[in-house]
């Protein structure tokens, strides 16, 4: 359907236009000294939702309107990079959830170190209580 020249009544028969949309848009074409554009649509009649405008123009539902490529190349740019830095980001949690994991790897290691060497310290004690007190009975003897 031509935009341009299509009555309200055919603009109804449109998936999505009812008759308050219908009017809006031959408001909008009435007021143009120039000719209509996918943009100036999507702009001065909010009410429509983007989806409902994708699908008119997608579809081939109308024409007569001129289609800003341009606006759709960089929505299609501005959606790659915005998923190039979810990936990113998601790329970085890996590598923090990884790094949290080592870190708690290390903790338990040495807090294993830590126990083994309170073993030694007290295993050295020990031991050294048991010379010190063969010595003392050696002396004690040596005494007698």
């Amino acid at each position: 359907m031509d935009l341009t020249k299509a009555s309200a009544d055919e603009l109804k028969e449109l998936p999505g236009i009812g008759p308050a949309r219908a009017a809006a848009i031959i408001a909008y074409r009435e007021e143009l000294e120039t000719e209509m554009t996918e943009e100036g649509l999507r702009t001065t009649i909010p009410t429509v939702s983007a989806a409902v405008w994708d699908e008119l123009f997608d579809k081939g539902h109308i024409h007569g309107v001129k289609r800003v490529q341009a606006a759709q190349t960089n929505v299609t740019s501005m959606e790659m990079v915005v998923q190039s830095l979810a990936k990113q980001l998601m790329d970085m949690q890996l590598v923090n959830k990884e790094r949290d994991e080592l870190v708690a790897t290390l903790v338990l290691r040495e807090e294993g170190v830590q126990r083994e060497l309170a073993d030694l310290r007290r295993g050295r004690t020990e031991m050294l209580e048991g010379v010190v007190q063969c010595l003392d009975e050696v002396i004690t003897e040596a005494r007698q």
